[in-house]
């Protein structure tokens, strides 16, 4: 693991930062509701405004910004959704809201299962000046970490079968594939991890 690396709580002033990195794992999403990446941005900048943030950490090494992650208790992922769909159907315009409900809804029928009582890693990205270094690792450590002290059993999140480095990293921080969702309408299959935490 790097030296001078700590992972601490997002904060306000960090959301400049904080929104590409949380853009990244969802790009291809956006790149379906969005016209274009600063509109994407706007978007990812308007959920951490509107309380994201706080369920938000960075990841420093030497007081830079290397990587963040998303979490909360997966009991909150359905209010999470609609946050996010109010913020995104604010931003577009009308002719732009049946394509918009309808990734949304495809992303309900696609997506997998966790358990309510699991944290759910919804984001998690590392810069690329700062990938190898054990970022994720740190990140994914401080979430079973977080899932502990709540109270929580578990970790959890999901990846495309397809991105094979993410696939490894879970691996290596000792997630076991749960479930797997057969693709649809070109997309790959969505392999679900989770990792016990605590006793």
């Amino acid at each position: 693991m790097t030296d001078g690396l700590r992972v601490r709580r997002a904060r306000e002033e960090d959301i400049s930062e904080l929104a590409p990195l949380v853009h990244l794992p969802h790009e291809r999403m956006f790149e379906r509701i969005a016209r274009d990446r600063p509109h994407a941005l706007a978007m990812v900048e308007a959920d951490l405004r509107g309380g994201l943030v706080g369920s938000a950490w960075i990841a420093e090494v030497d007081d830079a910004v290397a990587g963040a992650m998303v979490v909360y208790p997966h009991r909150e992922d359905a209010a999470r959704v609609r946050a996010l769909l109010l913020v995104v159907l604010r931003r577009s315009p009308p002719w732009r809201w049946p394509a918009i409900a309808r990734v949304f809804w495809h992303g309900a029928r696609h997506g997998s299962l966790h358990p309510a009582d699991s944290l759910y890693v919804d984001a998690l990205a590392v810069d690329a000046r700062f990938r190898r270094r054990g970022v994720a690792l740190a990140l994914l450590e401080h979430a079973a970490s977080t899932a502990a002290g709540d109270g929580l059993r578990s970790v959890s999140l999901d990846t495309a079968e397809t991105n094979v480095p993410a696939v490894g990293l879970y691996r290596k921080a000792g997630f076991e594939v749960t479930q797997v969702a057969p693709g649809r309408s070109g997309a790959p299959a969505l392999l679900t991890f989770r990792r016990p935490v605590g006793d």
